[in-house]
């Protein structure tokens, strides 16, 4: 008996469970109330956008921005007392290291009146004509040399070189001598000096260094056991 009213139970269950879904189903549903749209705004003031508030912050966010601006170019371009912002000093002994350079030096240096600076360049017949130059610039050539120093730049191409002699063209802008300069320069020491400079105009052909002295131009003997050249 208690085996047959057990599936009689559980019908009776799942009719009452299907009898109220049934109930809730045919109930009438509520609608939700929807919300009034708002008036459309006529004016400046009731639109109200941006807020004051967003005023504010976007002014606040740019002047933290300006500020923190001033601080790193402040950081940036902060020079300790004891540093200067001039450029290295350049020695005599490294701007005369090579032909070319000191070509250029010496024509920079002849060209602004700085004829203390050229004599150290200079070497043999050179350095008369440097003396004749200084002897012959007056106080208002001395007074022209800041300016001088300033508007003259100079430029040179080297055309020949051998261990110890060589040959360079300067050309200046910037003065009534500009040239273009024909240069022979020697190797003295460390430096190379010139020995003559004449305008480049003067000279039919490039120029090209002496040749080698007659030890250096001599082949090397023949290493020992090695068989003599044939005769042609």
């Amino acid at each position: 008996m208690a085996s047959e009213s057990e599936p009689e139970a559980v019908a009776a269950a799942d009719d009452e469970a299907r009898s109220k879904r049934d109930a809730e189903r045919e109930r009438p549903r509520k609608k939700k109330s929807k919300r009034p749209r708002p008036p459309l705004p006529r004016t400046e003031e009731e639109i109200n956008s941006p807020t004051k508030q967003t005023l504010g912050m976007l002014g606040i966010l740019g002047g933290m921005t300006l500020v923190m601006w001033a601080l790193a170019h402040g950081a940036c371009n902060y020079h300790p007392p004891k540093e200067t912002r001039n450029p290295r000093a350049v020695g005599t002994p490294e701007l005369a290291s090579d032909p070319k350079n000191a070509a250029i030096e010496f024509q920079q240096r002849l060209l602004t009146h700085n004829f203390d600076g050229a004599l150290e360049l200079a070497s043999g017949a050179e350095v008369a004509e440097v003396q004749k130059a200084k002897a012959a610039c007056n106080a208002q050539c001395l007074q022209d040399r800041p300016k001088l120093e300033k508007t003259v730049f100079t430029s040179a191409a080297l055309i020949a070189r051998n261990p110890l002699v060589a040959v360079a063209r300067a050309t200046s802008v910037g003065s009534s001598q500009s040239g273009p300069y024909e240069m022979n320069l020697e190797h003295v020491g460390q430096l190379w000096k010139v020995s003559a400079r004449v305008p480049a105009s003067a000279v039919a052909a490039p120029s090209q260094p002496p040749a080698p002295t007659a030890a250096a131009a001599e082949p090397s003997a023949a290493p020992a056991g090695a068989a003599p050249a044939a005769s042609q």
